[in-house]
């Protein structure tokens, strides 16, 4: 758990025997391990906690992890949507988020961006042809155009 992450906001924190667990059960729709400058971090999402008959659920992953997702849940049940957004404006808003932190790590930092690169690839893109959101302005602008795929183009209610 990184400074400022509460259990069950950001993300939900469990023993690395836990996931090992739940994916020797194979209830793990998808894991990703990362070494980081702070050791492996892990990653993974449970069907446990998973409900497609009652609920929608937005998740953030990389395009393995989708590619996990497609295997478990089969495409129909879901809409990839990429974040479009200049590598300056990330790395710029990386930079902020970090200053802000108790304990910054640029280092980390420098070795996210440089992951994305790898994960976020315009191959990959190309490959699973989500919706694009243009996410070099504001949150609310990207917000809307995320309403109007969900609204318009996938004709889920708007509440």
């Amino acid at each position: 758990m990184c400074d400022g992450e509460t259990n069950g906001k950001e993300y939900y924190f469990i023993t690395m025997e836990e996931m090992n667990n739940l994916d020797a059960q194979n209830k793990l729709v998808e894991r990703r391990d990362y070494n980081t400058m702070k050791g492996i971090w892990s990653y993974a999402t449970s069907s446990e906690i998973i409900y497609l008959d009652k609920f929608n659920y937005l998740t953030t992953n990389t395009w393995s992890a989708y590619g996990k997702f497609i295997n478990f849940y089969r495409t129909e049940n879901l809409v990839p949507i990429y974040f479009e957004l200049d590598k300056g404006i990330r790395l710029e808003r990386a930079l902020n988020r970090e200053k802000k932190s108790k304990s910054s790590d640029y280092a980390e930092m420098c070795r996210r961006f440089l992951s994305d690169e790898q994960d976020f690839t315009k191959e990959l893109v190309d490959f699973y042809k989500p919706y694009i959101v243009d996410n070099n302005g504001s949150v609310e602008n990207s917000m809307e155009q995320i309403e109007d795929i969900l609204i318009h183009k996938l004709k889920i209610e708007k509440k």
